[in-house]
Order: structure tokens, then sequence, then C-alpha cells
């Protein structure tokens, strides 16, 4: 009489199921989070650095045709904004929406400061605002008269505020709202990146307006750079 053999199959119990299960679960809040954290910030960087060498591109084109910045007709008594913004940057804007002063028309939006708190609200009938299109939304103000007083001296012309991502939360200031000017010298730049090292670390941490951020991330290299500690909106 034969006997057949069984075979012993080895397995996990369905506690050691349960504790792996766990522990993957554990690894993934941590790290996924993390993952999609700086995936954001890659997309918040890109962006940012794409509407800045788009906004220098229109300074660039209107120089070859014989109208540099200077002669815009920049007037900051007289609030002239809409004419600028007309004759000289929508034309070579790819504009999908133009609000101009107008409130109520989906390009701006408030917006949180530096500490999360609400700190403003740029729908305003102060500004000229535009959505274009890669996404992004801006509002266009005269701050200065455009005049070079020496080489070794700019004034801001113009000043640019974005919301990289349109109305798209978090609307944040220094995640995904910064300020922008045009310069006396043709270039677009960041607010105040004339500024020394310190006066624009000083602007970019809490307690300030936060206006200062984008000049800290163009001298840092284009990366939302951190010393580890939550002084910064990033």
């Amino acid at each position: 009489m034969f006997f057949e053999k069984t075979k012993k199959i080895s397995g996990f119990t369905l506690a050691e199921v349960l504790i792996t299960l766990s522990v993957i679960g554990v690894v993934a809040a941590i790290t996924i989070p993390s993952v999609m954290n700086r995936s954001s910030t890659l997309q918040y960087i890109s962006a940012l650095k794409k509407f800045h060498n788009t906004m220098q591109r229109i300074s660039n084109s209107a120089i070859m045709e014989g109208k540099h910045l200077q002669n815009w007709g920049w007037s900051k008594s007289d609030d002239n904004a809409e004419d600028i913004f007309k004759n000289y940057i929508e034309k070579r804007l790819r504009v999908v929406r133009y609000c101009g002063v107008a409130t109520g028309q989906g390009c701006g939006s408030e917006y949180l400061g530096l500490d999360g708190k609400p700190a403003g609200n740029w729908d305003n009938d102060s500004t000229v605002k535009v959505a274009i299109v890669d996404g992004a939304t801006m509002a266009f103000s005269v701050v200065g008269n455009c005049e070079e007083i020496d080489e070794n001296v700019v004034e801001m012309c113009g000043e640019v505020m974005v919301d990289i991502n349109g109305t798209i939360k978090p609307n944040k200031v220094g995640r995904d709202i910064f300020w922008f000017g045009y310069y006396s010298n043709g270039l677009f730049m960041p607010y105040n990146y004339e500024k020394t090292e310190e006066e624009i670390e000083a602007g970019c941490r809490a307690g300030a307006d936060g206006k200062t951020c984008a000049a800290k991330i163009v001298k840092d290299g284009w990366i939302f750079k951190s010393d580890g500690s939550n002084k910064y909106p990033w």
C-alpha cells in the first residue's frame, strides 16, 4: 500500500501580512507628501522662470524695434498703466483674458501672506490684470517715470505681480505669487533685485510683505533654498 506524500506549503500568517501592510502605509505616509511637495516646487520654479523669460523678451523685442523701455511714456502721476500695457506689452504677450482695471473678471483673487494668513486681494481697480496662455495671471502698474539717473542707479518703472498658476491655490506669497518689475535699464527683474543680500533676505521672512522672495530665488540660482528653519514660505 502506497501513501501519497503531502507537500507542506509555508506562507505568511495573517498577523505578518497586517504588520507588513502597516509598515508600508507608514513609509508611504512619510515619503509621498515629500515627493509631491518636491514635484510641485519644481513646477513652481519652472513656471516662474518661464514667466521671467517671457517678460524679458518683451522688453528685448521692443528695444530691437527702437522702442527702449525708457521711452514707453511712463507717468506715475497720470497712472497710464493701461496705455503702456496695450501699446507695448499686450501685443507681445499671449493674453487669453484681458480684465484691465475691472474687477470680478477672474484675473485676480485674495492671497495669503508669508505667514499663511490673508494678506490682500489683487482683484482691484488700481492695476491692469490679465490671464496669459501658460495659466499665469498678472497685475501690472506704473510705479515710476523710468528715468535712469546714471549708469549705476536704476529706477523701477512698472511693477508686476504674478500668480504663476492663476487663481489655483495656494495663492500664497513666495509660493506661487511673486513680484517683479521693469527697470529703466531695460531689464525685467525681481522686485528690489538691486538691494543687498541682507535686505532681500529680510523681505522674504515672516513678518515682511514677501516682495523680495523672487529676488532671493533668482540670486540663489532659481531654487527654493532653505536653511532648515521655517522663516521662508517654502
